[in-house]
């Protein structure tokens, strides 16, 4: 059989009962995005026989993975602790399309029927990691952990379905690698900064039910790792046995650039900041030629009658 359609990606639809209540949230500048399914069959046998004799669906846990460079429209409504997915009658979750290519031609968002959509009811969208790379397009990734709720299953899909009308997705906004800054010492010649935002999920069922019915998280252990050329100055700031920082003295940023231009000012708040809490600066590795050198932070809460989480993050924030 020959191929006869192609899809591609969309921008993801926010329309949650508690994050969004006032009216969806679209979210552009989606790569990479994917529906899994995470289906387990289970197979019996016996009696001495070779092969297995019965088969069955024993579980599944389907998820949506993407990732986005708007990341300011993202963080402002997830955070670094993901977020409540939930839904009713005028609040559906969250829905993911794949647009089809046309035939002969590009896009044809208007044409009827022609689409898929996947509806995620209930769940948590959660952070994952966010990429910045010297000159890059910054990109976080996240991902849509599911749960059925009581009748509704995980996610629906409809393979003959409509694209939102009046919804034009388009990259309004980029971002790149700023600077990592520790305690007023600026870390020369970075080239790469990987937040890990460290969200681990439990997901749970029982009574030998096919899908998940309860999703939470059990813990968050966020780190950041970094690579810069100027090896002398970060050994010497940090020593052989890495340094502790308080809260606040450790900041970095992503820098947000103009279009047909280069950057927004720094004096401008329109760059995101992420402030850590009482934190470990250790570099780990000196090596390449010419030398580079890597290191990781671990950011903890900070207890001290108001808490400071360990990451907190500012998406219209100036640089210093």
């Amino acid at each position: 059989m020959t191929t006869e359609s192609r899809f591609t990606n969309f921008a993801v639809k926010l329309h949650t009962l508690t994050a969004q209540v006032a009216g969806a949230v679209y979210i552009n500048g989606i790569q990479g995005l994917s529906v899994n399914d995470e289906l387990q069959t289970g197979l019996d046998g016996g009696d001495g026989l070779v092969y297995f004799t019965f088969g069955s669906l024993v579980s599944g846990n389907p998820t949506i993975g993407f990732s986005t460079s708007q990341l300011k429209a993202f963080l402002d409504e997830c955070g670094v602790e993901g977020m409540l997915v939930d839904s009713d009658v005028t609040h559906p979750g969250i829905d993911v399309y794949f647009q089809k290519m046309t035939q002969g031609g590009t896009r044809d968002a208007a044409a009827a029927g022609t689409h898929i959509s996947t509806n995620a009811a209930n769940g948590i969208l959660v952070p994952q990691v966010l990429s910045l790379s010297h000159q890059e397009v910054a990109r976080l990734t996240a991902s849509v952990v599911t749960r059925k709720s009581g009748a509704v299953d995980p996610i629906a899909t409809d393979t003959a379905a409509n694209l939102p009308t009046g919804v034009f997705p388009s990259v309004d906004t980029n971002y790149t690698l700023g600077k990592l800054v520790l305690d007023s010492v600026e870390v020369k010649g970075l080239q790469s900064l990987e937040y890990n935002f460290g969200i681990n999920l439990d997901v749970v069922g029982g009574s030998s039910e096919i899908y998940p019915t309860h999703v939470s998280i059990s813990a968050i252990s966020p780190s950041i790792s970094f690579e810069a050329q100027d090896v002398n100055d970060i050994m010497a700031e940090l020593t052989v046995e890495g340094k502790f920082y308080n809260a606040t003295e450790v900041n970095f940023y992503a820098k947000k650039r103009t279009e047909g231009g280069s950057f927004v000012d720094n004096a401008t708040a329109e760059h995101i900041a992420f402030s850590l809490g009482k934190c470990r600066v250790e570099w780990q590795t000196v090596g390449n030629d010419p030398k580079t050198i890597s290191g990781q932070i671990i950011p903890w809460e900070t207890n001290s009658g108001s808490p400071v989480l360990p990451v907190t993050i500012d998406t219209a924030a100036v640089i210093p």
